[in-house]
């Protein structure tokens, strides 16, 4: 793999490390296959985001806290997360306490180091010869990564970097994830469009993202980009699995 060029930490997430376990292999396999050493820290928490949501916030900060304490043990020149819901919360961390608090500075050091990992790696740029995916696809732009975020060009950078990939855009490509009162009219039309385009895999930024009334197979940013780094399939691992915060045990 060559020499170092980064070290990371990775924020597996809670929901995604249990319904997703395979994506989060997947993105750690493409990290350090472009020279990334990774470090699944133990003792992280949920990010925060469904309370934040709910307005609950000391249960936000309680979260946040834990998370803080976590990840700034050791020196990283980047936390990383494959969710996009989990980043925006994430990089808002110092929104969550004043300048009083203590928590406060160590919550700015934690919020810019953290990174989309699409972001990351086309900061970082790919450092490994990519195999050929012959696939006609498209991309989905999650809210929280292009509006909360403000990350467009960075997943449809590294799709074009894949050989024999082509990518095409959508109509209506500038709006993201339906609101959900009108979720499933726009759903319709997206995936008409994919079949009038002819796509293999829409594409996206967020795990939970799925079209159910579709049979189109449906991959986001690292699984699409995983198989070209891969010669056969590697043993599947765990990552840590990060305690509900709402669990007693």
């Amino acid at each position: 793999m060559g020499p170092r060029r980064a070290r990371v930490a990775f924020f597996a997430g809670c929901i995604a490390n249990v319904a997703f376990a395979r994506l989060n292999e997947s993105t750690i396999r493409v990290l350090t296959s472009n020279g990334c050493e990774v470090v699944v820290p133990k003792g992280q928490l949920c990010c925060g985001a469904l309370s934040a949501h709910a307005g609950i916030r000391d249960v936000t900060r309680e979260l946040a806290g834990t998370n803080l304490a976590v990840f700034l043990r050791e020196n990283f020149d980047a936390i990383v997360t494959n969710a996009a819901g989990c980043g925006s919360t994430l990089k808002e961390y110092d929104h969550l306490f004043s300048p009083e608090e203590p928590e406060f500075a160590p919550a700015r050091e934690f919020s810019a180091k953290v990174r989309d990992v699409t972001e990351f790696l086309a900061a970082l740029g790919l450092a490994v010869k990519l195999k050929p995916l012959p696939l006609r696809v498209t991309y989905q732009d999650s809210c929280h990564l292009l509006h909360g975020q403000k990350i467009r060009e960075a997943p449809r950078t590294l799709l074009r970097a894949i050989p024999g990939l082509e990518f095409v855009e959508l109509p209506g490509r500038k709006s993201a994830a339906a609101p959900p009162e009108s979720t499933t009219s726009r759903k319709r039309k997206r995936l008409s469009n994919c079949w009038r385009k002819k796509c293999n895999t829409p594409i996206h930024a967020r795990p939970d993202h799925r079209h159910r009334q579709s049979r189109m197979p449906l991959a986001t940013a690292c699984r699409s980009r995983d198989p070209p780094y891969q010669s056969a399939s590697p043993p599947r691992r765990r990552t840590p699995r990060p305690r509900h915060p709402l669990s007693n045990s």
